[in-house]
């Protein structure tokens, strides 16, 4: 795949504080680790990729104070938006007892989607490569382990629940260290792009971009998630046709030679992608998909909740109490609505259009960009209609990564 060079300048590097450039290291370490979801000290949401990205947010407060404009022109409409969503949830909560389940989200968003963007927001195109590159190579570098692990043991279930039932079901469902089939296949699809891009801009070489394309394309398939394998294909379309790709005739040749020797040597597929995945294919039937008519019923049953809490919500967490399945629904759409009233999924949408209006603000000129983040942004839009509250950090890591070209770009401009 080849396009027309991007913006993609390397800087002059000014000096710095001490502080600064050692909260730059912190932080690209803490990206890296991102993706070990899991992989923490308590079973509170707080990794220890959450704990090094703390680490350097005090680093720079103390050095020079954590930057506020990281959307330029936008982030008071993302700031704004923000605070509609949280008040929402915080009346909704209050007039429900839900106080202290409110208390605990709101740190959960705050640190997701005020605090990140602060950390991972750099002035430096230089600066960008190596955060995109590390958080590539960190999720790489989970499957990697995570094969390792699987493989050990030989893929039993039994024998591999010393991890718990998170990291391989017993469904046959690779979660990894992500925790979660779904969330595991989400992460995928938005990293994919990123990946298409560091290629694409030349930024990684073609030795390094082939292995670890292989690697999270057969993770992928591990996962056996409907939504992921889907989500896929259209972000790659995506990727190739609004960055202006020109598809070479080697790849082409590679794809079908690649296409006619698992025809011919059929190896066999994880058996949960068989059951959930090749099977709905092969009948063509959704419903035959996994769980499909399980989470269908869960959104009729949250449209009728959202008719009764139109305006004020349930309260924070209080979905499952009120549910007869005992589980939130599957839609952080609806959720939100449902738990904040509607003036919380109005802030959510609002936060969601920020990040899409960044996206189409660059220039024509900036196709590959653009390309990035569209991409990356329609992946995270499909999995915010299939999961609940997304304020877990590797939600947002690629979203953000993915804007930074084309505000980097944008500052250059100005």
């Amino acid at each position: 795949m080849r396009a027309a060079t991007p913006y993609y300048g390397q800087n002059a590097a000014a000096r710095r504080p001490v502080g600064v450039q050692a909260s730059y290291f912190l932080i690209l370490a803490a990206t890296f680790l991102a993706s070990f979801q899991e992989f923490r000290p308590t079973e509170l949401l707080f990794t220890y990729s959450d704990l090094v990205y703390v680490a350097a947010a005090v680093l720079v407060v103390f050095a020079r104070g954590l930057p506020l404009n990281y959307f330029g022109s936008l982030t008071p409409a993302w700031h704004l938006s923000f605070a509609v969503m949280i008040g929402a949830l915080f009346v909704s909560s209050l007039l429900n007892g839900a106080e202290s389940a409110w208390w605990q989200a709101t740190l959960q968003f705050a640190a997701c989607y005020i605090l990140l963007p602060m950390l991972l927001f750099v002035r430096s195109p230089a600066r960008w490569r190596m955060l995109a590159i590390a958080f590539v190579a960190g999720v790489v570098f989970m499957e990697v382990i995570a094969y390792g692990i699987f493989l050990y043991y030989g893929g039993d279930y039994e024998r591999l629940l010393f991890l718990g039932t998170k990291f391989y079901s017993g469904g046959g469902r690779w979660g990894a260290f992500v925790g979660n089939p779904n969330r595991h296949a989400a992460v995928i699809c938005m990293t994919l792009p990123i990946l298409y891009y560091l290629r694409s801009a030349r930024l990684i070489p073609a030795l390094a971009f082939y292995p670890a394309a292989g690697v999270l394309f057969a993770a992928l398939i591990f996962t056996a998630s409907n939504t992921g394998l889907a989500t896929a294909i259209v972000s790659a379309g995506a990727f190739i046709m609004l960055g202006g790709m020109r598809v070479k005739l080697r790849h082409v040749g590679a794809a079908l030679i690649a296409v006619a020797m698992v025809l011919i040597l059929e190896p066999p597929l994880p058996r949960a992608f068989e059951n959930r995945v090749a099977s709905a294919i092969e009948v063509q039937d959704i419903e035959s998909a996994g769980t499909f008519s399980s989470r269908f019923e869960l959104i009729k049953e949250s449209w009728q909740f959202a008719r009764e809490n139109t305006f004020i919500g349930i309260g924070v967490d209080r979905y499952r109490e009120i549910s007869v399945h005992g589980a939130p629904v599957h839609n952080s759409h609806l959720l939100l609505w449902v738990e904040g009233g509607f003036l919380a999924l109005a802030g959510w949408l609002g936060m969601i259009a920020v990040m899409f209006l960044v996206a189409f603000a660059g220039k024509s000129r900036f196709r590959l960009e653009r390309a990035l983040a569209l991409s990356v942004l329609a992946a995270f839009l499909v999995f915010s209609i299939a999961s609940s509250h997304m304020y877990a950090r590797i939600w947002m890591i690629p979203p953000f990564l993915a804007l930074m070209p084309t505000l980097l770009a944008m500052r250059k401009q100005s």
